[in-house]
């Protein structure tokens, strides 16, 4: 069996810094169903409005999700939403 290295040197390079706020494991979020137009609506639509180019109107979001409400869900990490799905069946 070939000898191994040393574990660190002096020209080992430093270890990387603590992770910042912004980053987290799938451990950190919570994957929530949607809870309704006065809970979650402004939530889900600030959300795409910020990440998609396509402007939606209120009725757009309320014709799937009012349909579909149990195949909309939000993620949150660290009570931070970062993520919506919304899909029709």
């Amino acid at each position: 069996m070939p000898e191994r290295a040393a574990a660190t040197t002096d020209a080992d390079p430093p270890p990387p810094a603590a992770a910042s706020t912004s980053t987290f494991t799938l451990d950190d979020v919570a994957f929530v169903p949607y809870a309704g137009e006065d809970v979650h609506m402004p939530v889900v639509m600030d959300l795409i409005d910020r990440e998609l180019s396509e402007p939606y109107s209120v009725f757009t979001y309320r014709y799937f999700i009012n349909n579909w409400p149990k195949l909309c869900v939000l993620a949150y990490a660290n009570d931070v939403p970062i993520g919506v799905v919304v899909c029709k069946l």
